[in-house]
């Protein structure tokens, strides 16, 4: 563990040294806001009330809400669905991370994807099929439809499915920032406002969500809802336990995410209002630069998130 930690940190540092270098020949390009204002705290909670009056921000957010709920809820139940469920070794969990395939392939495929599709409808093909991943590997298990537990292939099937599940977790935190960004055009085109900050701050938010209550929540359902003691081995586990476990991490637990799908069915932002959008904003910056004699720093497409 001692071993695991340094390269861990080393790994996610590096990570951040990265992506900020990376980004910083982005930062010429950013628009500037007419006016600068005095920091005071009353006119934070000001700003996030604002944020949270726009009805397509408030959908997505709360989405990402309930999803990073449910999935942190699934996290935490993962180790004990592969330990006592499917009956994985240490030397079958060490193939697991194989499952990030899945996420490579979906950053990949995102951008063809929205250019093709509409977001909202790739959200909640995203949340559908996150349930689907959980609930039909398990409901096979209960048909008999898997090989038994320590068969070679059923290893194969847990890492497919868990590699589908990354693939669809991945494209909808892809879709849902960038739906945030587009909401933040409809923000600026009604206030006036660029919220930037407000609005990526509803993103890490969700990311604490998804570690804080999903720990939480899983602990309880551990606890009091299947009664789980500490320490239990997979030997000695009764074999009620391992059912109701399953029932509740692979079914119940999934299909919570039908909350955050009909949320995000109320979001009403399409590609074509979106552009509509942005065209009425270039024309409005074109108008203050004619007045200002200020502009950003120009260059193609700017504006367009895709």
């Amino acid at each position: 563990y001692g071993v695991f930690a340094v390269v861990l940190g080393g790994l996610v540092s590096a990570a951040v040294f990265a992506t900020t270098f990376l980004t910083r020949r982005e930062v010429p390009y950013l628009l500037q806001p007419a006016e600068s204002r005095p920091f005071a705290l009353t006119a934070v909670f000001t700003e996030v009330g604002l944020a949270l009056h726009n009805r397509n921000f408030l959908m997505v957010f709360l989405a990402i809400l309930c999803s990073g709920a449910v999935n942190g809820t699934t996290t935490v139940l993962t180790i004990y669905m592969q330990t006592y469920f499917w009956g994985l070794a240490p030397e079958d969990l060490r193939w697991v991370p194989l499952a990030i395939i899945g996420g490579i392939i979906a950053f990949l495929v995102v951008l063809p994807l929205q250019r093709r599709f509409d977001k909202k409808r790739l959200l909640v093909v995203s949340f559908l099929a996150m349930i689907l991943d959980g609930v039909i590997l398990v409901s096979l298990r209960f048909l008999d439809a898997l090989p038994d537990n320590g068969d070679p292939w059923l290893l194969s099937c847990v890492i497919g499915a868990a590699a589908s599940s990354a693939f669809f977790g991945t494209l909808l935190g892809i879709v849902a920032a960038s739906m945030i960004a587009d909401t933040l055009d409809h923000q600026e085109l009604n206030t006036g406002l660029r919220q930037e900050g407000v609005f990526a701050s509803a993103l890490s938010f969700s990311g604490k969500v998804t570690s804080g209550v999903g720990v939480f929540c899983a602990g309880l359902l551990l606890e009091f809802g299947l009664g789980f003691a500490a320490g239990e081995r997979p030997a000695t586990i009764a074999p009620d336990l391992v059912t109701r476990l399953g029932i509740m991490a692979g079914i119940l637990v999934p299909l919570c995410n039908l909350i955050p799908v009909w949320i995000a069915s109320r979001y009403h932002l399409s590609k074509d209002e979106h552009a509509r959008i942005q065209a009425e904003l270039q024309a409005r910056r074109i108008t203050q630069t004619h007045h200002t004699h200020e502009h950003p720093a120009e260059r193609p497409g700017y504006g367009s998130i895709p």
